[in-house]
């Protein structure tokens, strides 16, 4: 396979190395919710409200579909 670069410098831009607060690592060091548990519709409601702000919208309606990556293939 042939690759192609563009004109200019490539850069990678990645935070760090950086010192993370130990709050932060700490407020991070919890289990991922399960997409199937019954806890995730009343978070992701909030989410959802936030997602109509971020696109400033009121009328639009932002959904989710809870499943695994592999849906992607089907979509």
């Amino acid at each position: 396979m042939d690759y192609f670069y563009g004109p200019g410098r490539n850069h990678l831009f990645v935070p760090g190395p950086v010192n993370i607060p130990e709050p932060v690592i700490r407020a991070m060091n919890r289990n991922n919710e399960d997409y199937r548990s019954p806890a995730v519709p009343a978070m992701t409601k909030t989410l959802l409200e936030d997602v109509k702000k971020i696109f400033k919208t009121t009328s639009g309606i932002p959904f989710l579909i809870p499943t695994t990556g592999t849906i992607a293939a089907v979509i």
